[in-house]
């Protein structure tokens, strides 16, 4: 999981910097973007690694206000894969809203990212489900002075 986790983080923070120059003109941004994906995860209620494929639903909103700039993302993950070994056959699907602030001349910013996971094991495989955020917050001296993290995770 965590292996998606930081492709979604990279890919949103792609999405800030491809968003961020079409913005500036404009003031105002957005994407609507769909893309395929494809790896691997560990279900780790029962140790089996899941071989993925499926795709990533990206909306992201840019705006530039002044001095200030704030940024929304939300994606929609939906994915299909299978075991190699024991031929387990799972659905994941995963919901993420990212939001940025932040100003042009380097004062504080902040950056908050909500997760929820789902990967389903379809027959007598277990499912496991996620709940996650992140919140962090730097200063205009570039000194991070909030940096949460919490992940909650089940198995049923």
């Amino acid at each position: 999981m965590r292996e998606l986790k930081h492709r979604l983080v990279f890919q949103s923070l792609a999405a800030i910097t491809l968003m961020l120059c079409v913005a500036m003109p404009a003031k105002a941004a957005a994407v609507n973007e769909t893309f395929a994906i494809s790896g691997q995860i560990t279900n780790t209620c029962n140790g089996e690694t899941v071989n993925f494929s499926g795709t990533i639903h990206l909306v992201g909103n840019t705006t530039v206000n002044g001095n200030s700039v704030h940024f929304v993302s939300n994606d929609d993950i939906h994915v299909t894969g299978t075991d190699p070994s024991s031929g387990a056959s799972y659905v994941g699907n995963e919901s993420d809203q990212a939001v940025n602030n932040f100003t042009l001349t380097g004062s504080q910013s902040t950056f908050t990212l909500h997760s929820s996971f789902s990967l389903t094991g379809l027959g007598a495989t277990p499912n496991l489900k996620s709940l996650s955020h992140l919140q962090v917050t730097v200063n205009a001296n570039g000194n991070v002075t909030v940096d949460n993290f919490s992940l909650t995770s089940t198995c049923q």
